[in-house]
């Protein structure tokens, strides 16, 4: 798998995260970021990835990422990625 400039970008807000649930990104989260975090979460454990982080949270909107072998699962609103998990030394 490639790494590309948006691999690199993503592995670097994922390294520099430390948000781990909707509730430490918002203080009282919409119904519909709880429903997205709550599937996502529950994608993460079907596939048996691990280290959930959220990487943006803005008032509309949040992007997450977790990690599933050699990837790095990244998810926006509308899209999901999977990028090359780059571990520096």
């Amino acid at each position: 798998m490639k790494i590309t400039k948006k691999a690199k970008i993503a592995n670097f807000e994922y390294d520099h995260s430390n948000i781990r649930t909707i509730w430490e990104a918002y203080s009282n989260p919409s119904y519909a970021k709880e429903k997205a975090y709550c599937a996502i979460r529950n994608e993460m454990d079907e596939l048996g990835g691990h280290g959930f982080k959220i990487t943006a949270a803005g008032c509309q909107f949040f992007s997450c990422a977790y990690v599933l072998g050699d990837k790095l699962i990244y998810h926006t609103y509308a899209n999901r990625y999977e990028y090359p998990r780059i571990v520096e030394a």
